[in-house]
């Protein structure tokens, strides 16, 4: 048995591997070119192929892009990510989502945590809510200390290890309530103490998107049917 509560074991840190992943890589039934990046997407002699940039051409079939090892978003110039991030590289997002000081600019998927899928919708809806003016915010300065609370909360709860604030796992749920609970759409008490206590079940939240979606337009309604003729 390792060391430690499962506490101590299950932080940002976890890692997941498919069974038998690391048996095939020794076996040489998985070729793996560490540390290589795809620099070209081409094709030769009628196949698709990619080139790493190291210079080494591959068949590929499908590739999937996993881009959330480097926290980096390298088609925003260096003045905006410096408007993202604290001094110590955190992105400063509130509820995850929105930057601080970056107006109408969202993020989808940073709330990172074993039920991501879940927890981008979430975001995607808040952030569909928030276009459509359906969300008050509080002032900066009560985002930012809200955002300061939370890195110390993490950074002692995991060591320092918590992926410059996007790895939510010790709070993820957390996440989520406060997310609907800016909507005015979260669960009942029921359905969310479910939620705490047993695997969560992402059908519980298959309403909140029309639910939000029919508040919004009534909204916009009623301050069309208010404007002067």
């Amino acid at each position: 048995m390792p060391d430690g509560t499962f506490e101590d074991i299950a932080r940002s840190t976890v890692s997941l591997a498919t069974d038998g992943f690391f048996e095939r890589v020794a076996g040489g039934r998985i070729s793996v070119h560490r540390d290589r990046q795809i620099s070209e997407l081409l094709v030769d002699e009628g196949r698709p192929v990619a080139r790493l940039d190291d210079g080494t051409v591959l068949p590929v079939d499908l590739v999937i892009c996993g881009t959330g090892f480097r926290q980096h978003v390298p088609f925003f110039d260096a003045a905006l990510h410096a408007r993202l991030e604290d001094a110590a590289g955190n992105f400063m997002l509130h509820r995850q989502i929105l930057p601080v000081d970056v107006p109408r600019l969202t993020f989808s998927g940073y709330n990172s945590s074993f039920f991501s899928p879940l927890g981008a919708e979430m975001a995607a809806v808040w952030t569909a809510a928030y276009l459509r003016g359906g969300i008050p915010l509080p002032s900066r300065e009560r985002m930012r200390e809200q955002l300061r609370t939370r890195l110390a909360w993490m950074a002692a709860r995991t060591n320092g290890q918590h992926a410059r604030g996007t790895s939510i796992i010790p709070f993820s749920m957390h996440n989520i309530d406060d997310v609907l609970d800016d909507l005015g759409l979260n669960l009942g008490p029921l359905a969310r103490a479910r939620q705490w206590l047993l695997p969560v079940d992402p059908r519980a939240y298959r309403r909140v998107t029309p639910r939000m979606i029919r508040r919004t337009a009534a909204t916009a309604v009623r301050e069309s049917a208010s404007e002067p003729v």
